[in-house]
């Protein structure tokens, strides 16, 4: 396999116009393309130039644990225009500084963002062309699903965007011969900033694009050509990152984890490592852990390894399917998430390799609670924001491992009572990061975009409560907070998340009343909700041009003996921000009184 990636164009030598958002050339013959090739040399390690270490301005635990960090170039950098300078203070006061605890885990790549654009002109467009955006969300449009800019600030932002990928194209053109650890440092770089500029741009699939462009150019720069087998690709993540590469390779991994998880990215194209796994121990892990960011660091490898074993259950699926029922008249999104839900399905019998990894990884997820379970927390300790953030991922992670295998979706019942421990939580931890304000009922439509950051934290565990648990005031209780929170955490916007989670739990709970016989204001429990009324598997779409219809499609089994899942393919609008929902059995500004656990309800 060749080691050289190449723009899409190049197939049949036409050009790249350059020009963003799509490249018109590549456009017209159909084709996708992020508007500049990638052709940078193998470099091996031994080849290397010494490490450059970039290191900012404050210590990387502190940035961890949300203390205050000084901001970096207090002084604005010369040479930019009114509109750019503004830009670039908007990134560097708010786009790279979230609340504390609130989309702050990592930016130690932005801050070396910050520092390196002073000289490098790609991450300078770059970085005016993300605080533009990010700016221009601080008044939000009605509309969930389409980013609506003033035209001269959007056009002002893409043509800085356009600039940077012109640099970047440049930059991979003057080190073809010399590979330069700088170059791949360079483009990585700018290539984090394209996905900011993607997703604030609501184009989510170009982000993954990005995404995927950069671990490719990161793995064939540390180890050459990519092999084709899946499992050969490790991408070593160091305990102690030193160089800009090795935190580049987090941020990176963490990034594909949530692609994998939600954005139709079926396996990670890389498998995270610590150097030493094997096949009876997948992701070793030790039996306490040395910090926090030791137990984060295991996470996410453990993270990785678990969406790629996923990812051979859906390929599984997929191949049992083809061969067991006529799928051609299912359109892309409908085979996705009929294949979602029969991953569920599949016999590990015919696949034992599978099934022992599988339960390895079982064992390696037990390993890391216990490991964590040994180190003192309190909440006045100074971690306690850190430890509630990997108590609440770990416990979205522990919840995929354990279901990934159920038959059906009353099985998972068995759960029920952790989620209210869990939004608790949750709701501590979000109490901290915005420093007790009254965030939840602050008015939401018109106000700023609080946060963004490509660290995913609370709300992807929000939306797997709000899909397992089947008790109303639970599910009601985690729609509650993302509705309200007005952040983007990577590829999910608390918005339409919390719409789109509404629609899912008013369809299940409107078919479970009807079936009982329950008046429409009737909490349910999970014993009230038959697996009729229950999606084993939801998908939801948008399409361009077609502002707030979206498109829900639900893979159930409809009726007891059923052999075969049944689809149910719906369209419905988007409510606009701030009114109340239809389906909410709060009335607005209420909140539910909290369900408490006792911490050592979760294992």
């Amino acid at each position: 396999m060749a080691s050289r990636m190449t723009c899409a164009t190049r197939i049949r030598r036409i050009k790249c116009d350059e020009e963003r958002p799509a490249c018109e050339r590549c456009t017209s013959t159909g084709r996708d393309c992020l508007g500049y090739e990638i052709g940078l040399p193998f470099l091996s390690r031994d080849q290397a130039q010494p490490y450059r270490k970039l290191s900012p301005r404050c210590n990387e635990s502190d940035i961890v644990r949300w203390k205050h960090v000084p901001r970096p170039l207090a002084v604005l950098p010369s040479g930019l225009s009114p509109k750019e300078r503004q830009a670039f203070h908007f990134f560097r006061e708010q786009t790279s500084y979230s609340p504390p605890g609130l989309g702050g885990t990592d930016t130690t790549w932005e801050m070396i963002a910050l520092q390196l654009s002073l000289a490098e002109p790609a991450l300078m467009c770059a970085i005016v062309a993300v605080g533009s955006l990010h700016q221009a969300r601080t008044t939000r449009s009605t509309n969930l699903l389409m980013r609506t800019y003033a035209p001269e600030q959007f056009q002002f932002a893409m043509e800085r965007y356009s600039r940077a990928v012109g640099h970047v194209q440049q930059q991979i053109r003057s080190s073809q011969q010399q590979g330069s650890r700088k170059s791949v440092e360079l483009v990585l770089l700018a290539c984090l900033m394209f996905i900011c500029v993607e997703l604030l741009n609501g184009n989510n699939s170009l982000a993954i694009q990005h995404l995927q462009t950069g671990l490719r150019i990161l793995y064939e720069h540390l180890y050459g050509p990519m092999p084709t087998d899946r499992n050969q690709r490790r991408l070593i993540l160091k305990a102690d990152p030193r160089s800009t590469l090795d935190r580049l390779s987090k941020v990176y991994i963490k990034l594909e984890g949530v692609a994998a998880s939600m954005f139709g990215q079926d396996q990670p194209i890389l498998l995270a490592s610590l150097g030493r796994a094997s096949a009876s121990d997948p992701c070793p892990t030790p039996k306490v852990f040395a910090s926090l960011n030791d137990a984060q660091l295991h996470l996410d490898v453990l993270t990785s390894a678990i969406y790629c074993a996923r990812g051979e259950l859906l390929h599984l699926a997929e191949e049992e399917l083809r061969t067991s029922r006529d799928v051609s008249t299912l359109d892309g999104k409908q085979l996705r998430c009929l294949v979602s839900a029969s991953s569920r399905l599949v016999n590990l019998g015919e696949n034992p390799r599978l099934e022992q990894h599988i339960r390895a990884l079982e064992r390696s997820v037990a390993a890391w609670s216990s490991a964590l379970a040994c180190i003192p927390a309190t909440s006045e300790h100074p971690d306690h924001q850190f430890r509630l953030l990997l108590d609440v991922q770990f416990f979205e992670l522990w919840l995929t491992s354990s279901t990934w295998l159920d038959r059906t979706e009353t099985v998972g019942d068995r759960f029920d009572k952790y989620y209210p421990y869990m939004l608790s939580r949750i709701e501590e931890y979000l109490k901290g990061a915005f420093q007790d304000s009254d965030y939840l009922n602050a008015p939401r439509a018109g106000g700023p975009l609080r946060a963004f950051a490509l660290s995913q934290e609370i709300l992807l565990p929000l939306f797997g409560i709000a899909m397992r648990s089947r008790d109303t005031r639970t599910r009601r209780r985690a729609l509650l907070i993302p509705s309200r929170l007005h952040i983007q955490e990577s590829l999910v916007d608390s918005d339409f998340l919390a719409a789109v989670m509404e629609r899912i739990v008013d369809e299940e709970e409107t078919a479970a009343r009807t079936m009982n016989g329950f008046p429409p204001d009737r909490p349910l429990t999970c014993n009230d909700v038959p697996e009729a009324a229950r999606f084993m598997a939801a998908h939801v779409s948008t399409e361009d041009g077609h502002g707030r219809v979206a498109r829900l499609i639900g893979c159930q089994w409809a009726a007891p003996g059923d052999q075969e899942l049944t689809l149910k393919d719906y369209q419905f609008t988007l409510g606009e921000l701030g009114s109340p929902s239809q389906g909410s059995i709060f009335p607005e500004g209420a909140f539910p009184q909290k369900l408490m656990y006792k911490s050592s309800d979760v294992q």
